[in-house]
């Protein structure tokens, strides 16, 4: 394999990803994590001086590489950003709210929220896609996929709604047990569809920490 060019790869914030050329002309989808040593991105073969961890790599079947399937990837990322759409309704107005709580310790400013959401969301219809073009996925995997994304929706009602901090903090239990579920669904589909639910079990676990901390810290 020929060594990728900062001009095939449009993301910057660790990760970087594109479509890697092949010998029969088509296209390796692959994602790089990157650790920066230093210095600044500048340049082809200049934004590669860095670690670089071949972390997901795939598309492979058959006797060659199989093109992107363009409509199972935007309906993948239509199921994970329309859920965050519909998440957003909920949390109208829960930077006010958010403010006038007491909150524990290592509580991140409320802007914050929204870019990690993004970027979970990100990575669930990107697994989703690598479960769903895999050689005969097993429906399993699509109703946990769709159970843990329908829990996802409604915590923001719990918590900003109706302001049940220790009913939104049983739910992000139960939320943490669907997506282990699926994670290791889907890792029996495609490794890296169940590696990919890694950040999304570190910030629930976090999400846990804080809906606890403000349940204890705003008793009703």
């Amino acid at each position: 394999m020929r060594r990728p060019t900062a001009s095939r790869f449009i993301c910057s914030l660790g990760i970087r990803w594109g479509l890697w050329p092949t010998k029969n002309g088509l296209h390796d989808f692959c994602i790089f994590a990157y650790a920066k040593s230093g210095g600044c991105l500048k340049g082809a073969d200049a934004a590669f001086p860095y670690l670089q961890i071949h972390f997901l790599h795939f598309m492979k079947g058959g006797k060659g590489m199989q093109k992107i399937q363009g409509k199972k990837l935007f309906l993948s990322f239509l199921s994970s950003f329309g859920a965050e759409g519909v998440s957003a309704l909920f949390t109208l107005g829960s930077t006010q709210i958010y403010q006038t709580l007491q909150k524990p310790p290592l509580s991140p400013p409320g802007a914050v929220f929204g870019i990690v959401w993004t970027a979970l969301f990100f990575l669930l219809g990107l697994s989703l896609y690598l479960v769903w073009t895999a050689a005969d996925p097993p429906r399993r995997a699509f109703w946990l996929y769709g159970a843990q994304l329908i829990v996802n929706v409604l915590w923001p009602f719990w918590f900003f709604k109706l302001q049940l901090f220790y009913v939104s903090f049983l739910w992000i239990l139960l939320l943490i047990v669907l997506v282990i579920g699926m994670a290791v669904c889907f890792a029996k589909v495609r490794r890296a569809a169940g590696l990919l639910q890694v950040p999304y079990l570190i910030w629930l676990c976090f999400a846990g920490y804080l809906s606890i901390g403000v349940a204890v810290l705003n008793p009703v």
